[in-house]
């Protein structure tokens, strides 16, 4: 993922967790990156991301 955005994610620490959604979900895996100075610029992150095709939600890091 940060080869493929690397102009974007670059710098960010970038840690991988595994979320189980149980029988008929299976497992994903969840990309956190940061930590970013505010909520502002978490936000703007994500809609640079999104508008790529990725999903993208602000959260705690």
């Amino acid at each position: 993922m940060r080869k493929n955005h690397v102009e974007l994610l670059g710098d960010l620490d970038l840690q991988v967790r595994e979320i189980d959604f149980g029988a008929g979900m299976g497992i994903f895996f969840r990309v956190q990156a940061g930590p970013l100075d505010d909520e502002r610029t978490a936000k703007a992150l994500c809609e640079r991301l999104k508008s790529r095709g990725l999903y993208c939600a602000v959260a705690f890091f």
